[in-house]
Formats: structure tokens, sequence, C-alpha cells
């Protein structure tokens, strides 16, 4: 039964904190981004992903996204 399955699938699912240092095969990544785009939303919302496989430049995103969000705590 599909539900069942769902549920397993559920169940089994974990949060990832330490990843490792090499890149997905393109067919994977084409598969997530896929199953992305059947993520529930209210119908009026376009979907749009953007993915950074740069390291150097994924480090330059995070501090902006550190920096950003002090900036915000602080107003």
């Amino acid at each position: 039964m599909i539900i069942n399955e769902t549920l397993k699938i559920i169940k089994r699912r974990r949060s990832i904190r330490r990843f490792k240092d090499e890149q997905i095969k393109d067919a994977e990544l084409q598969a997530v981004l896929e199953a992305g785009l059947y993520a529930p939303n209210a119908g009026d919302q376009a979907w749009h992903f953007t993915v950074v496989q740069n390291k150097e430049l994924l480090n330059r995103l995070n501090l902006a996204a550190k920096e950003a969000a002090k900036q915000m705590a602080m107003t």
C-alpha cells in the first residue's frame, strides 16, 4: 500500500550536518530538483532553484547570510 511506504520513508528521514566534500552526480542532482518541483505550495508561487557547487562561492554566500542575519537581529 502506498501510504505505508510513504510512512516508512518519513520515519526513516534524518538530518545531515556533516556533508562529504564531493559533488553529487548530475543525474542525482536533477532527481532532487525534479522532486522539489512537486513540493506543495499555494499554486500561485513560482519555483526557482539555484544550485551552487563552487566551494568558495558557497563560503562567501554563507558569510553574507550570517552578516545579513546579524543586521536583521539588530533592527
